[in-house]
């Protein structure tokens, strides 16, 4: 199926590997040039000459730090004027909020709300004036999907930019979209499974232990305290992967 986006021009934030480089893929198969940028150069430069041996479109690469005001302005001199814009970065660290610094917060905050941000004002202008933009934000499944390691306040205001600007430049045959990753298999999904999965069979484990004193004191007499098998719980759910 044609797209009817053959020729067009996209930048494409984070594409040496993972959901950038499927995105920088798949665009080019349609025929839009593509500018590719990491922090990787060599990553970035094998991904990028797989892509023009493969569809023949013009690929530009810049290796950069594109949560950095120095690094957004390398990108947007190199291509002011995208037709599709693919926001994407790293997402936070995963654990536990207590224990992130202040530091944590803010580079959080700088890859995951303000990088999109900026990088959608610097461009959507130009948009409405071609009458015709795509602009694809890719986040993470914990704004859907309730976590307790991965931590979402910074994507959640991208969500609601996603939301706001659909509304507002639709009528400029501009859209607004988010790629919410959950069933792709990335090394941060991996991990935080792996945590869920070992947490789960503790959990199975200590419900055959309640299970098993519950009918071991019906049927001796036995007297079984609940705080020690609160103590049991306590003890057994943080379990992790080794």
């Amino acid at each position: 199926m044609d797209l009817g986006i053959r020729g067009r021009q996209a930048i494409v934030c984070a594409s040496s590997k993972g959901l950038g480089l499927a995105c920088a893929q798949q665009l080019a198969r349609e025929g839009v040039n593509v500018v590719m940028l990491a922090r990787g150069a060599e990553a970035l430069e094998a991904a990028a000459q797989a892509i023009r041996a493969e569809t023949g479109v013009n690929v530009t690469t810049i290796a950069t730090d594109i949560t950095t005001p120095e690094g957004r302005a390398k990108v947007l001199a190199l291509c002011p004027n995208p037709d599709i814009l693919v926001t994407n970065a790293g997402g936070p660290k995963p654990g536990d909020f207590r224990e992130w610094s202040r530091d944590d917060w803010v580079a959080a905050v700088d890859a995951n709300m303000i990088t999109p941000i900026e990088l959608i004002r610097a461009t959507v202008d130009g948009m409405i004036e071609r009458k015709f933009g795509r602009i694809v934000n890719i986040t993470s499944a914990s704004v859907k999907h309730r976590s307790s390691h991965l931590v979402c306040p910074p994507v959640l205001v991208r969500v609601l930019l996603a939301s706001f600007l659909a509304l507002r430049v639709k009528s400029f045959r501009i859209t607004s979209r988010l790629i919410i990753y959950c069933l792709v298999h990335l090394p941060r999904i991996a991990l935080h499974k792996t945590q869920l999965r070992a947490r789960r069979q503790a959990v199975r484990r200590l419900s055959k232990f309640k299970t098993h004193a519950r009918r071991l004191y019906l049927r001796v007499g036995l007297e079984i305290q609940p705080s020690s098998v609160k103590r049991v719980r306590f003890c057994v759910a943080p379990v992790r992967a080794s």
